[in-house]
């Protein structure tokens, strides 16, 4: 938890943590010397305090089909442990690469959690999305961001099958006349319409 290294004469002291457990108020107590009186030994005190940013549980892959209404997708929201109302969270969503969302896509913070609104109605936007959601913590004299991502699924409805349909006449047949024999006789066939 608790490092140090020294360069040119300077001693850096470093502190880090990804344990819950680890968090909280410290009195940290480093004893020093002075180069050219080494047998001197001075004592330098402050409070540390140790946060852990907590990611929201993971997002199981999501699905939507292009044409269906509007879909929500609710993610929930970075912590940190201890809390402290001096401490300020900044939400920003991108795809995984760090390009922007795309047109059909949008996010947004709530009050309880960051919110994801899908709408397409253009086949050529179904493909395979990794949404990406990242906290910008400051505050504390410094800053630090943590990122998490969830796949979304975008798929286009089969087009529809192309049935072949007969041909019609436009008006019935007359199937009621008669001719003698030696005769001859001629019938009209009424417009056709060939649908295909």
């Amino acid at each position: 938890m608790t490092s140090s290294t020294s360069v040119d004469g300077i001693t850096t002291l470093s502190f880090a943590t990804s344990s819950v457990s680890n968090s909280g108020l410290y009195k940290v107590d480093a004893t020093y010397s002075l180069e050219r009186y080494p047998t001197i030994l001075k004592v330098l005190s402050f409070d540390l305090t140790m946060f852990v940013l907590n990611s929201p549980p993971a997002l199981s892959q999501q699905s939507y089909m292009v044409g269906e209404t509007v879909k929500t997708i609710s993610y929930g929201l970075f912590s940190i442990t201890p809390t402290s109302s001096s401490l300020v969270f900044t939400y920003s969503s991108t795809l995984d690469d760090g390009s922007p969302l795309p047109s059909f896509i949008s996010g947004v913070l709530t009050l309880s959690d960051y919110e994801f609104t899908i709408y397409s109605s253009v086949a050529a936007d179904a493909g395979t999305y990794i949404l990406k959601v990242t906290a910008l913590v400051s505050g504390t004299g410094q800053s630090t961001s943590l990122s998490t991502s969830f796949t979304l699924v975008v798929t286009a409805p089969a087009p529809l099958a192309i049935i072949n349909q007969p041909p019609y006449f436009v008006s019935d047949l007359t199937l009621d006349f008669s001719i003698f024999a030696g005769e001859e006789w001629e019938y009209q066939l009424p417009d056709s319409v060939d649908p295909q």
